[in-house]
């Protein structure tokens, strides 16, 4: 943020020492269409007003500037409010050039009251005003590399099922795949219902069982047969197969420069709870013996966003749906209830910023989601022949 207000405060000192041209050839508006990308529409506009604050000690006319500045920062803040696409931007650039010459023409006809009076070169600084913002698609891009930023157009290319470590995904565990479609269904529809980041959440959900590409036929969604190579181990061993594709999904996650914000996904998705099913299997059959846990315990951390809480219901409620012995709406309820409500005694929930309010309208979600999802069908006749 203070590297763009000195950047912009040193672009506006040149042009007014050093050259002749209006100051109005600088693009200001990409101050505040940088920083809402990365932050929030509050934040892009009180430095906006700063830094134009700080630039009317140059200028020769400080009201008409700041009155100017202040319109344009309010009309890009809000008319670029998720950026996804680059049209989005060819739009604001657009909108931004109109709002200069409407309130320029309009002070200069308050303040004049003669259209002859009026400076229309002015008018073409505007227009290479406008055209240079579209300068701010690039700068997004070298800020998240510098600085470790995500935006959303990022995130809706990590989010293309056709990129190409999807695709691969998609090939070597099928199974896995369209479980995280699933998942990302289910999350992408809960999020947006407690006003989180959908497609945040949309994007790690892709992406968080991305681990099981190391050892796919361990994992009975890509099973295709009856036998299952982990039934041939011990439970602690099984285990241990089992929950290393949280850290095999991190070696991948980084090989493919996937965003830290994405990692963190495939790190939280399972917390610090157990592989419930080898651990309960295990002490079932060694009742005497004393159960090193940490052996079937994932290493976390727990999730720290409600994004993260949001994906780990997710997962879990998705998986557990798909070994109900029937779909009604009784036992798709209880079975909601009952994987949210172990997750929050277990403590799995409590370094997010989630409320019990906001967890009860995800559970509503997924119950509902769920129920569409495995809604009963009719039986098609058969043509009887005469």
């Amino acid at each position: 943020v203070l590297l763009m207000m000195l950047m912009m405060v040193s672009l506006a000192m040149l042009v007014l020492r050093y050259t002749s041209l209006s100051v109005y050839i600088v693009p200001f508006a990409i101050l505040p269409i940088i920083v809402r990308t990365f932050f929030d529409s509050r934040t892009a506009l009180f430095v906006h007003i700063i830094t134009v604050l700080l630039i009317s000690f140059m200028v020769p006319n400080p009201f008409e500037f700041v009155l100017l500045q202040l319109t344009i920062g309010m009309t890009a803040v809000y008319s670029l409010k998720a950026l996804t696409q680059r049209s989005q931007l060819m739009q604001a650039s657009l909108l931004i050039v109109l709002t200069y010459c409407l309130i320029y023409l309009s002070y200069s006809l308050i303040i004049d009251g003669d259209v002859n009076k009026i400076n229309w070169t002015v008018f073409f600084y505007f227009l290479i005003n406008g055209l240079l913002l579209l300068f701010a698609y690039g700068l997004i891009y070298i800020f998240e590399k510098l600085f470790g930023f995500i935006s959303n157009v990022t995130l809706v290319e990590l989010s293309n099922v056709n990129n190409h470590l999807l695709m691969k995904f998609s090939e070597e565990a099928p199974g896995t795949f369209q479980h995280s479609l699933q998942v990302a269904s289910l999350a992408t529809e809960a999020a947006a219902k407690i006003n989180a980041n959908s497609l945040l959440v949309r994007t790690g959900a892709l992406y968080h069982d991305i681990g099981k590409m190391m050892n796919p036929m361990y994992f009975i969604e890509n099973q295709s047969g009856r036998v299952n190579p982990l039934s041939q181990l011990e439970y602690d061993k099984a285990a241990k197969i089992i929950m290393s594709h949280v850290p095999d999904g991190v070696k991948i996650a980084q090989k493919n420069n996937l965003p830290k914000v994405v990692i963190d996904f495939i790190q939280t998705h399972h917390a610090e709870s157990k592989a419930r099913y080898f651990y309960n299997s295990y002490k079932n059959k060694y009742p005497g013996v004393e159960v090193d846990e940490s052996v079937f315990t994932y290493t976390g951390p727990k999730p720290f966003s409600k994004e993260m809480v949001i994906l780990m219901m997710a997962d879990a409620v998705e998986a557990a749906s798909r070994s109900l012995p029937e779909y009604t709406e009784k036992s798709i309820d209880n079975l909601v209830e009952s994987i949210i409500d172990a997750q929050i005694a277990e403590g799995s929930f409590k370094n997010a910023p989630i409320t019990f309010q906001q967890i009860e309208k995800v559970k509503r979600v997924f119950k509902r989601k769920l129920k569409n999802i495995y809604h009963s069908r009719i039986n098609y006749p058969e043509l009887v022949k005469n």
